[in-house]
């Protein structure tokens, strides 16, 4: 589960060339909703205490870690015509929201970031800040892909602003690799030195640095080690786009192992539980039961003092609805209140 074996051995793909869930074993046997490998460390825990009674055990606690992947941080704002229309008849006949169709169409029109519907950041940081919690916001720092990867670049003057937002208000920035990278370990580093570069000449220092892997495209264990090799720290792409759950097994970060060389890395990986796209556009779940899913899945976290990584993109908080439905979310994992 950890090192995840299955994955260099079946072949199977979707569309996107990632491994689907329902080829795994946890899916198939229907544990993938559990934590196994935590449930059976605890096992290993109790039988060594018993035999070892002067065991200690470092102490943790439950965290919920919520993410951003900025594919879009705008959907009106220096979008092309062709893409703000498409969104805005998707306003009206599927989200039925007149006031994001009217918000991504004057964002264009008047050239201003600050009113489009996507510019969620204040919002998003602000419910991070009421919990006690501190967001991570993972960007994209080159193109491989064409308009997969968005139009943004890290140059934009209104994208530095929103890292220097960000970094101000005690929130952590990420790198999220282009389309085409999760094959390619030089184009890691080099977006990996894109935005450090970046981030420096606005005068941010930041230490600790991770981030995601674009459409969760993963391939084992060249991935692993391309982030390893650039120098990041943490990778926090594995889970399955079609299905929430456990893929790793396990429920907090813990240092990779490549198959093939045979070796540890010093790359943690810290396991993604729960995706919004994958609740409400591959699970095809209702808004409650995206909350019932997601505390049945938070208190499986709690009891193994586990972390709880969400990952909400500002471009999915359009609506009214879609803002309520994750500050549901938020207090759910949090609080265990809907």
């Amino acid at each position: 589960m950890l090192t995840r074996y299955e994955e260099c051995v079946v072949r199977e793909r979707d569309a996107y060339q990632r491994f689907p869930a329902k080829m795994s074993l946890a899916y198939r046997e229907g544990f993938l909703s559990r934590p196994l490998v935590n449930e059976y460390l605890e096992i290993l825990w109790i039988a060594m205490k018993r035999l070892w009674s002067f065991l200690e055990r470092k102490p943790r606690t439950y965290r919920v870690i919520p993410t951003h992947d900025v594919d879009w941080p705008a959907v009106g704002y220096r979008v092309p015509w062709i893409l703000v229309l498409r969104g805005a008849l998707g306003d009206v006949l599927a989200r039925r929201s007149f006031g994001s169709c009217v918000g991504r169409i004057g964002a264009k029109l008047l050239n201003q970031f600050h009113i489009d519907p996507a510019n969620t950041f204040d919002w998003l940081m602000h419910l991070s800040e009421a919990h006690g919690l501190q967001s991570e916001f993972y960007f994209i720092a080159d193109h491989t892909s064409g308009i997969r990867d968005g139009v943004y670049t890290l140059k934009d003057d209104y994208i530095q602003d929103l890292l220097c937002a960000i970094h101000r208000r005690g929130h952590l920035i990420g790198l999220h690799t282009s389309y085409e990278t999760y094959r390619r370990p030089e184009q890691v580093l080099h977006e990996f030195n894109r935005l450090r570069s970046v981030v420096q000449h606005i005068g941010i220092q930041q230490s600790h640095w991770g981030g995601r892997q674009h459409y969760l495209r993963w391939e084992n264990p060249l991935t692993w080690q391309a982030w390893n090799d650039a120098g990041l720290d943490y990778d926090s792409t594995l889970a399955y786009a079609d299905c929430v759950g456990f893929r790793c097994g396990v429920c907090y970060e813990y240092p990779v192992f490549n198959l093939k060389t045979r070796q540890s890395l010093r790359l943690r990986e810290r396991p993604l539980i729960a995706m919004d796209r994958t609740l409400i556009d591959y699970m095809r779940l209702s808004f409650d039961e995206v909350v019932d899913t997601l505390i049945t899945l938070a208190n499986r976290v709690r009891l193994f003092a586990g972390d709880m990584v969400l990952l909400w993109h500002n471009s999915c908080l359009l609506t009214p609805q879609q803002k309520a439905l994750y500050n549901r979310v938020i207090r759910a994992t949090v609080d265990g209140m809907v």
